[in-house]
């Protein structure tokens, strides 16, 4: 066993070395949370769900409009049309369609589409894309994420479709790619 230094974060307090893919895990995330573009993106999400959840005046502006006898009235005009926009994008389900390459794929073109029609049922994915779409217009950034749940399908496992709360997701930075596509990581962060 190796001697615990307090100095050290790759040991555990039982004096264990930790798994070097959790100490790069929490390398990146420290990395990634500290970036400033994340924190000013942060900031502006949860002050953007704020002012479409009701609070539209800052303290002082209510202190002074009751000063001079006003009422600070909120006519919030943003949540009823996130609403309006989730009804009109989520009122039917996606179709899904796989196209076979050459005349010997079309069983497996068939099979792959009616497996993603399965997973998209199974996830519950009107109300899973919903709150993505919630996500897209408030905060601009609306998550999808594909998992695989071994008991799910009574035990059998199945692949499922879920939102992600956006102020949970890391990305790299350095990332370019608007879907982050050309990012070497993207972090999850879970409380447990």
């Amino acid at each position: 066993m190796a001697k615990r230094d307090k100095e050290d974060p790759t040991i555990l307090p039982n004096g264990k070395q930790k798994n070097k893919e959790v100490v790069l895990s929490e390398q990146l995330f420290m990395q990634y949370e500290s970036d400033s573009l994340q924190q000013d993106w942060a900031d502006q999400a949860m002050s953007d769900d704020e002012f479409r959840n009701g609070q539209q005046w800052t303290r002082e502006q209510q202190l002074d409009l009751e000063q001079r006898g006003q009422a600070a009235i909120v006519h919030n005009v943003i949540y009823p049309k996130v609403e309006m926009a989730k009804s009109i994008l989520t009122t039917n389900d996606p179709r899904f369609v796989a196209t076979a390459a050459e005349d010997s794929d079309v069983n497996l073109a068939h099979l792959a589409t009616m497996l993603l029609e399965h997973t998209w049922v199974q996830s519950r994915g009107k109300d899973v894309l919903k709150q993505a779409i919630d996500d897209y217009y408030v905060k601009g950034r609306g998550i999808l994420y594909a998992y695989y749940d071994p008991e799910a399908g009574n035990g059998n496992g199945e692949v499922l479709i879920k939102d992600l709360e956006t102020l949970r997701v890391f990305c790299d930075p350095h990332a370019k790619d608007r879907y982050w596509r050309d990012a070497e990581h993207v972090i999850v962060r879970q409380l447990m």
